[in-house]
């Protein structure tokens, strides 16, 4: 309408300057390119392959994510073999302020699949599995395993020498060195594989268990249990404190142990009187050196990064420990109004000098010597061997005395003497003070009367010994000596009330040989071989809605005191078993646990050990 203007009178054109619409029809005359064209199925293409890649990638971590072996649940598995797999592989956690109950924090589900109750079943119906076919545990269990290395632990050289034990009046000085000490009076000793073994020292009471795995597989470890008599050993403790177990030594201190071992002693409290508090002190010190003594554990506050785990029975404690060292138990009173007072067992023994050497032609003195040591075998056979060199006999059979807490001291007094023998003047009564009984710094602890023999033609001599605590009249002891003069009995009295002894090689499933003599009843030092643990294992791991499984045992074993402990393990129930052999030495072990689980309801794990029968 502007081209040309309007003219002649004209006007302009209706309508906007310019109209624009798009080109659909046949007025189109551009054409698209060629390059275009192809492109855009490229683009298309490109981002398809990205978003399958993604997809792709996305299921195939939620596949692995699915199917990872988890740590804290795989280790109750078919496979699980405990000497594959080392403590130093397990995480470190810290403890907080509160400890959880693991037991009660168990996830029990509430709907349990068969093999979850009992993954062996006698019947052979639908859903009976045989350990053979089994190849993976419906295991739950999912306790982690805390890190309860020590911190700080120091290197004890081994033995060099031959592996000897010391029974009877063998000296073992001239078979072991270690750090050129010579007051260790007696040592067990034998070589010990992944395949585990038992070290015992009957005489004292004492026995090392080393379970199946506890050294790691292709290594050989001269290892080693020993009671320490000499004074210098005993810890000095506070006032109100005793000590109720012989300090005992285990080791070598570096060797690294994939499990705890068992080491089992005698100790003197008596648990049904008053309210003990009971500690394990252990020493890493040098053997050379004054031990420095460090309280452990107390029982009763153990945490789940305790490294050892303390079974006290009425007169016998186990301790599974992780670390060799030298170890004693350690007892203090916690006074309660209304309460009994704490009661330590006493083993009171009289020796007199041998009667060949009072038969003479010349009045002489006749020596009675009267000790009061820790109710446990080791400190017997300590002052037997003492009393030997001395060529002093038993004169009675050792007798325990209850001693209560309190500060009454013990009294002990020689009457009804004979005729023809008198006592010394003022010398038939002694007390030894409350504190030197209760708080001993010395191991043979004794007091010392002298008969004196006015006729030169007495046949024999007798008299009575009374011990008591000091206003404590009901509960002492009473030795009736006799003794003929004409007869020489100087031999045949040292061994009153000593067990008998029937010795023979150490048991040791390794296969090593070893020299080491013992006198453990036993032929074979586990009852339970590998594959049958394995199994029972697996049978009793994971939890189950009816709670029959490795709680339910560590209770009918008394052992549940403090079941954390099992709870961080990797398998409880091959810990329940390895504390069980070190604490069930009779013959009818086997069959009373097998009783034990058909209690419980598992009929499966007690068919599998009846099997093996």
């Amino acid at each position: 309408c502007s081209n040309p203007p309007p003219s002649n009178g004209g006007s302009y054109c209706q309508g906007k300057d310019t109209a624009t619409a798009n080109c659909t029809g046949p007025l189109c005359v551009a054409v698209r390119s060629e390059e275009d064209i192809q492109l855009a199925p490229y683009i298309g293409l490109a981002v398809a392959c990205v978003v399958f890649t993604l997809v792709a990638a996305i299921v195939f971590l939620l596949r692995q994510r699915k199917g990872r072996d988890h740590r804290m649940y795989d280790r109750a598995n078919s496979e699980y073999q405990p000497e594959y797999l080392p403590e130093k592989d397990n995480k470190s956690y810290g403890v907080e302020p509160f400890e959880p109950d693991l037991t009660r924090g168990a996830i029990i589900p509430v709907s349990v699949p068969s093999c979850y109750e009992y993954p062996f079943s006698e019947s052979g119906g639908v859903g009976a599995a045989r350990y053979d076919g089994l190849q993976h545990s419906c295991s739950e269990h999912h306790y982690d395993v805390p890190d309860l290395r020590s911190a700080n632990s120091h290197s004890l050289s081994s033995f060099t020498g031959s592996s000897v034990s010391c029974i009877e009046d063998r000296s073992c000085r001239s078979a072991f060195s270690l750090h050129g000490c010579s007051d260790i009076d007696c040592v067990g000793s034998s070589l010990i594989t992944s395949a585990g073994g038992r070290i015992s020292l009957p005489e004292s009471g004492v026995s090392l268990s080393i379970p199946e795995g506890a050294i790691p597989k292709g290594s050989k470890e001269q290892m080693y249990v020993s009671v320490l008599r000499d004074d210098r050993h005993r810890p000095k403790l506070s006032d109100g404190m005793t000590q109720l177990s012989p300090v005992v030594l285990c080791g070598p201190a570096s060797v690294a142990l994939n499990k705890p071992v068992v080491l089992n002693i005698q100790h003197c409290a008596s648990l049904k009187h008053g309210q003990w508090a009971i500690s394990v002190w252990t020493s890493e010190s040098p053997l050379d050196a004054l031990p420095v003594w460090n309280k452990t554990v107390t029982l009763g506050e153990e945490t789940i990064n305790t490294s050892v785990f303390t079974q006290v029975d009425t007169s016998q404690v186990y301790l599974m420990m992780e670390q060799l060292n030298r170890v004693v138990l350690v007892g203090e009173p916690n006074v309660v109004v209304g309460r009994p007072p704490c009661v330590k067992l006493l083993r009171l023994a009289v020796f007199t000098p041998p009667l060949s050497l009072a038969r003479t032609p010349h009045p002489s003195d006749h020596s009675v010597r009267v000790y009061a040591l820790e109710d446990n075998m080791a400190a017997l056979e300590g002052v037997v061997k003492v009393e030997r060199k001395l060529g002093g006999c038993l004169a009675d059979k050792p007798k325990s005395l209850l001693f209560q807490d309190g500060g009454a001291s013990l009294s002990i007094s020689l009457e009804d003497i004979s005729p023809g023998w008198r006592c010394k003047p003022h010398t038939d009564y002694q007390e030894i003070p409350f504190s030197h009984v209760w708080n001993s710094n010395v191991n043979h602890l004794h007091c010392s009367f002298t008969l004196e023999r006015a006729e030169q033609t007495t046949a024999g001599v007798s008299f009575r010994v009374l011990a008591s605590q000091k206003g404590c009249q009901t509960h002492r002891q009473m030795f009736r000596i006799q003794a003929d003069l004409s007869v020489d009995s100087s031999s045949s009295s040292l061994q009153v009330g000593m067990p008998p002894l029937v010795c023979r090689t150490v048991t040791s499933s390794s296969g090593c040989g070893s020299s080491i003599t013992t006198c453990d009843n036993p032929t074979t030092p586990f009852r339970l071989n590998r594959t049958l643990r394995r199994q029972l294992s697996q049978c009793l791991n994971p939890p189950n809605a009816r709670s029959n499984d490795w709680r339910m045992l560590a209770q009918r074993l008394n052992v549940d005191r403090y079941i954390n402990y099992f709870a961080t393990k990797a398998s409880p129930t091959e810990h329940i078993l390895d504390l069980w052999e070190a604490r069930h030495r009779e013959p009818t072990a086997v069959t009373d646990l097998v009783n034990i689980l058909r209690v419980m309801g598992r009929s499966d794990a007690a068919a599998l050990i009846e099997k093996q029968l």
